[in-house]
């Protein structure tokens, strides 16, 4: 039932998600999008039944970049994707040394 509800809700988003990649990142079409999103729900059950979960958007902005790339590297804006590949470098040791300062804050109250 729980990937029922969860690819529904990838399929839900393929409109949105196809708009946001396609002015940033890529110049999408319907089955860069459609394979994006099936490879990152691939991916995130997968690593998840694994016990290591990782970002659905992350997948699926990944998945959407590769496969504009298979068709050609001029069909991907690079420096978008230096961008984003900048904030999730900055974003990850961020929320991780937060979290290490808020649970030692914690423990010491």
């Amino acid at each position: 039932v729980l990937v029922a509800l969860f690819l529904a809700g990838a399929l839900t988003s393929l409109i949105r998600v196809g708009g946001r990649l396609g002015r940033g990142l890529v110049i999408t079409r319907p089955l860069h999008i459609v394979s994006a999103e099936a490879a990152a729900t691939g991916a995130v059950l997968g690593s998840s039944a694994l016990g290591s979960p990782v970002s659905m958007t992350q997948s699926i902005t990944a998945g959407v970049v590769g496969s504009a790339a298979s068709e050609g590297m001029r069909r991907v804006r690079w420096q978008g994707v230096v961008n984003v590949g900048t904030a999730w470098l900055v974003t990850l040791p961020s929320s991780m040394a937060l979290g290490g300062l808020g649970g030692l804050a914690l423990r010491l109250m």
